[in-house]
């Protein structure tokens, strides 16, 4: 299955014509998701290497610029009325980690959970369960990065694919994955 290289797709329509208004309608540029901060994120940062983690067969890959740790699987204590998303809470050192299962992020069956993956966001601790953790791999090791496809873009945090050895590996945004701050209720 070969992806289309990013330059080599068509350059979309400077405009097309709206039948309901009869008049040229602005065409939307293609730009890749923008993250918190509105800023369009590249499908592969070329500075920041990536986790690549499972879940299931399918392999992700998170940046490593917001992991503090990886943790092996433990216990956590369950959040009343809380997300279905939200596994539960951990200390960690005495600080608060809420826990959050990646497949059901996504979309997709829950985490079997071998790891936790600790990521800090805006002073923020989130702990995100995976079924494995593969290894950390160069931003030129992935090639043929390109937009998901319609079918797999099922999240607005799936930031593109890219091929990893034989491998298909979806890129994954954790800002637009993870709630923000204010938004994770502990049941209060």
């Amino acid at each position: 299955m070969d992806f289309p290289h990013p330059q080599a797709a068509p350059a979309p329509p400077t405009s097309t014509v709206d039948p309901a208004l009869q008049r040229p309608a602005a065409a939307k540029p293609a730009t890749p998701p923008a993250g918190r901060g509105g800023a369009p994120r590249p499908l592969l940062p070329e500075s920041e290497p990536q986790l690549v983690v499972t879940l299931g067969e399918a392999l992700y890959a998170i940046p490593i610029g917001g992991i503090e740790e990886i943790l092996p699987m433990r216990e956590v204590a369950p959040l009343p009325r809380s997300s279905p998303t939200v596994r539960g809470i951990l200390f960690l050192r005495g600080h608060p980690v809420t826990v959050l299962d990646l497949g059901l992020l996504l979309g997709r069956a829950p985490a079997r959970g071998t790891r936790i993956v600790v990521l800090l966001m805006e002073k923020e601790r989130y702990g995100v369960v995976v079924d494995a953790v593969l290894k950390v791999a160069a931003p030129a090791a992935f090639t043929d990065a390109a937009e998901p496809p319609a079918a797999l873009n099922l999240t607005p945090a799936l930031r593109g694919v890219a091929r990893l050895g034989e491998e298909i590996v979806s890129l994954l945004d954790i800002d637009l994955l993870l709630p923000a701050p204010t938004g994770v209720r502990t049941g209060a």
